[in-house]
């Protein structure tokens, strides 16, 4: 189990508990791609987000972008995305809160 937050198009910010890749595709609505943030987390996004033209996500791109994720400046992430921890060897874990933190007050400046 997992400890991630999803960032939803609404600009809300919600813990979840992810139990593996099926959670992923559901959190995301579909199949998932991951983008780093900095050393120690990740996004995960849904990968044809754009071609089945979901909303945009103005939270999450901000996140990609203040985190340096390395997306083109103009760029930026549609539908729900969730964030994530990573390790040393990539594998993903736990958020830490102190992101969620820097992310809540982020989301309050929206």
């Amino acid at each position: 189990m997992t400890k991630a937050l999803k960032i939803t198009t609404a600009n809300t910010i919600e813990a979840v508990e992810i139990n593996g890749l099926a959670d992923y595709q559901a959190a995301v609505g579909g199949f998932i791609e991951s983008i780093p943030l900095g050393d120690d987390h990740g996004m995960v996004i849904n990968e044809d987000g754009k071609v089945e033209h979901l909303p945009r996500n103005p939270l999450a791109t901000l996140l990609a972008f203040t985190f340096r994720s390395g997306i083109a400046n103009d760029d930026y992430i549609v539908g729900d995305a969730v964030i994530i921890g990573t390790n040393d060897a990539g594998d993903w874990t736990d958020y830490q809160d102190a992101l969620a933190d820097e992310i809540r007050t982020i989301a309050e400046a929206l």
